[in-house]
C-alpha cells in the first residue's frame, strides 16, 4: 500500500513538474506599421520581411528575436521641417496566446552641417500583452538609424514574462465527499494494516 501511494505521488509530481514546463506556442497572425509620408516630417515607407503567420515556442523566461520590416526614405536631404517628430506605430494580432496590443514611437530626420544627412525611430518601450488570467509576455522594437535616401532592417524580441494559470474550479459538493471518503478509506487500510503489524 505505501509503494502504491509513493508511486501515486511520484507521478502526480513528475504531470506537475511537465505541465509547467511545457512550452507554449505564440502564433502572430498578423501585424500593420502606420508612419508618416507626408510633410512636415520625415517622409517614410515600411516593407514587411516577416511571413504571417509567424509561429514559435518559448518557455516562461525565454525570447524570441525576429527581423520584421525594412524602415527607409526616398527624399534627399533632411531638411528643417523633416527634423518634426513624427509618429509611428506597428500594431500586433496574436491568435495564440491570444492577444492584441502596439508598439509606439516617433520618425524623425537628422543633419550633421552639411557632411550628412538621415532618420531615426525610436521606439517607446516595451509593450506588454497580457493573456489569460496572468499570462504576459512583452514585446520591443530597435531604435535604428538610416541615411537619406537609404533604409534599415527594424527588428524586435518577444519575451515570455508570465504563464497563464487558469482559475482553479470550485469542486462540487458531492465531488469533495467522494474524496473525502477516498482519503478515509485509504487511511483505514493503513490504520488496520498497521495493527496487525503490532
Amino acid at each position: 500500500m505505501k509503494k502504491m501511494a509513493m508511486a501515486l505521488a511520484v507521478g502526480i509530481f513528475f504531470l506537475g513538474v511537465a505541465s509547467i514546463a511545457q512550452a507554449l506556442p505564440f502564433t502572430l497572425d498578423s501585424y500593420t506599421v502606420s508612419l508618416n509620408q507626408s510633410d512636415p516630417g520625415l517622409k517614410v515607407y515600411a516593407n514587411k520581411i516577416l511571413d504571417e503567420p509567424f509561429t514559435f515556442n518559448l518557455n516562461v523566461g525565454e525570447s524570441q528575436r525576429f527581423t520584421l520590416f525594412n524602415l527607409g526614405t526616398r527624399e534627399t536631404w533632411s531638411n528643417k521641417d523633416d527634423k518634426v517628430a513624427m509618429p509611428i506605430s506597428v500594431d500586433f494580432k496574436f491568435s495564440n496566446p491570444q492577444a492584441n496590443n502596439s508598439v509606439n514611437g516617433i520618425t524623425k530626420g537628422w543633419t550633421i552641417w552639411f557632411f550628412a544627412s538621415g532618420g531615426k525611430v525610436d521606439w517607446d518601450g516595451p509593450a506588454e500583452f497580457n493573456f489569460g488570467n496572468t499570462g504576459l509576455f512583452s514585446l520591443s522594437l530597435d531604435d535604428k538609424l538610416f541615411s537619406t535616401p537609404g533604409e534599415t532592417s527594424v527588428g524586435g524580441n518577444i519575451e515570455y514574462v508570465a504563464a497563464d494559470t487558469p482559475t482553479a474550479p470550485v469542486p462540487e459538493p458531492g465531488t469533495v465527499l467522494l474524496l473525502g471518503l477516498g482519503l478515509a478509506g485509504i487511511a483505514f487500510m493503513n490504520w488496520k494494516k498497521m495493527a496487525k503489524m503490532n
